[in-house]
Formats: structure tokens, C-alpha cells, sequence
């Protein structure tokens, strides 16, 4: 989700009547259509950003109420100092039985052309104040009440299975060795390292998911729908990907203690994941795949 607004022609109008209802319900008015996602649509108002998601499944209402949940648990426990950077909670709502709006807080800001040094010292001085939300037994997704309470070390094990086995019955014989190669990787690796230092995670950091002021300073951090609870190195894991050139100076901007061999085991799970969920995108896949070599040989 961007700030930068683009044209409202290909946005669905019964949407944008939805959008324009709220909006006029807290005296403002849409002004542009930010994302259209596979199951979403943000619209910009003067104030506040409009998320629908649309053509939903009411049996998984837990998991469309997720963000929501997330800006919750921020406003309740991040620290004062970066609270400003994140979108305030307006509203979170059905509006019928397949379309849900969640009303957040405008940031100021515009999305950044390239991460720049004193920006990725704003991320690492960001993440720090976030991984202080601490004190979780288990993972926890927040897309089902009644989601099953695992540590992170069967959490791991359990997803690089499953990863593992949906890729094996879609990629080459060579690909299917590389992922079990991963999936089993991972699952040594993991019962050594037992992680047990629980944080909230953002897990979807990237250039359209911040915020800069003029100065090129970080402004706001939108895009909560992956967070998650989960150890810090995932985080990182993530960034080591998106952020290569810039991973160092995050890290030395981190106030904590992170784990090198748990950064690779989490960029070895993330990797499976992307790649389980973007299968056909060949280019993409083909970093994944790239990427897991590289780790496997570290």
C-alpha cells in the first residue's frame, strides 16, 4: 500500500461509493486509489486511507480482520517514540458479507525512490522500538482465534514441510531436490537454535511499505496485513533479500542482539514461502531459487 495516488478510473464504482460513504461519515473526501490488489482496493482521502477488501470468504473473517488486529496491538504497546510512524486505527467494519473496509490514519509522506543510508538507519532505529513488543509464548498470525499455539521451532519445521511439499508436485525433479534440501536444512538447523525471543514482526518491509518526509527521512510504515509474532531475525531475513545493499547499516542502527545462523534459517524458510506463493512468476522464482543456493552454502 503506497501513498502516491494513481487514477480512480479502473476502481470498482460500487467500491468507490462505499469509500466516498465512509469518507463523508469523517467530513472527507476520496482523492485518489493508492492499490488494487487480488482482494483489495486502498483509497486516499485528505485524512484517512480506505482499505475494502472485497469477495471475501465470511468463514475466514479472522484472517480480513487481521490488520486491524495488528494496528491495535501498535497503538496499545509500541513505544512513543515511533507510534507516530505507524497508521492510526479509524474504523474496521463489514460493510455486507463479503466486503470489509478497515479506515486508517493518512501518513505524511511519500513513498521513496531508492533506500537511501540515513533511511536505513531509520528502519533499523524503527525495528528496534517494534521488537520491543515482546512477551509471546507461541507464533501467533492473528488470522484465527483458535489457531494452533506452536513455538517457533515447530512453527518452522511444520511450514517448511508443507512449503516443501505443495513445490515438489509443481517444479522440476531438480528444483524438488533443491526445496527438500531447504526444508530439511531448515529443520536441523532450527532444533539447534530452539529460538525463543518472541517479537511482533512488520515481515513485509520494502520501498512501497515506507514513508519519507522531505528530508528523506522515515515517516510512516504502512502495509501491517503480514505481520505476525515471530523471533527478530525474520525480519531481517526478509531485508537481507529486499535490502541487500543496506542490510549491514540496518543491522548496526538495530539496538538488539540477533543471531546469524536464525537469519539464515528464517531467509531459507521466507524463500520457500515466496516461492510457494509465486510459482509462475519465473523471474521471482528464479531469485528464490538463487537465494536459497546462497544460504545453503554459507
Amino acid at each position: 500500500m503506497t501513498n502516491s495516488p494513481v487514477s480512480m478510473e479502473d476502481s470498482s464504482s460500487s467500491y468507490l461509493v462505499s469509500a466516498n460513504a465512509i469518507a463523508e461519515k469523517y467530513g472527507d473526501k476520496i482523492v485518489g486509489v493508492s492499490d488494487c490488489g487480488y482482494a483489495s482496493t486502498v483509497y486516499l482521502g485528505n485524512k484517512n486511507v480506505y482499505k475494502i477488501l472485497s469477495n471475501l470468504d465470511i468463514k475466514r473473517k479472522g484472517a480480513h480482520e487481521k490488520e486491524s488486529k495488528i494496528l491495535h496491538t501498535l497503538e496499545q504497546r509500541l513505544s512513543q517514540t515511533v507510534i507516530h510512524q505507524v497508521p492510526n486505527l479509524v474504523l474496521s467494519e463489514f460493510i455486507d458479507q463479503t466486503t470489509y473496509v478497515c479506515v486508517q490514519s493518512k501518513l505524511p509522506g511519500e513513498v521513496p525512490v531508492k533506500i537511501t543510508y540515513k533511511l536505513a538507519v531509520n528502519i533499523g532505529e524503527f525495528l528496534s522500538a517494534l521488537h520491543e513488543i515482546q512477551g509471546f509464548e507461541y507464533v501467533a498470525e492473528f488470522e484465527d482465534e483458535n489457531e494452533t499455539k506452536l513455538s517457533f521451532e515447530n512453527y518452522a519445521k511444520e511450514r517448511a514441510e508443507t512449503f516443501a511439499k505443495k513445490l515438489e508436485a509443481i517444479v522440476s525433479s531438480e528444483d524438488a531436490k533443491l526445496v527438500q534440501e531447504c526444508a530439511q536444512e531448515i529443520s536441523l538447523k532450527i532444533s539447534e537454535l530452539s529460538p525463543s525471543n518472541l517479537a511482533l514482526l512488520h515481515k513485509d518491509l520494502h520501498e512501497g511499505n515506507l514513508l519519507v518526509n522531505t528530508n528523506g527521512h522515515l515517516s510512516g510504515v504502512i502495509d501491517w496485513d503480514a505481520a505476525q509474532v515471530g523471533p527478530p531475525e525474520w525480519d531481517f531475513a526478509i531485508l537481507k533479500q529486499r535490502m541487500p545493499e543496506y542490510w549491514t547499516t540496518i543491522k548496526d542502527a538495530y539496538d538488539g542482539g540477533l543471531n546469524n545462523e536464525l537469519i539464515r534459517v528464517c531467509g531459507l524458510l521466507q524463500s520457500l514461502r515466496f516461492w510457494k506463493s509465486f510459482p509462475k512468476q519465473d523471474d521471482f522464482v528464479a531469485k528464490q531459487r538463487s537465494f536459497i543456493q546462497a544460504l545453503l552454502n554459507e
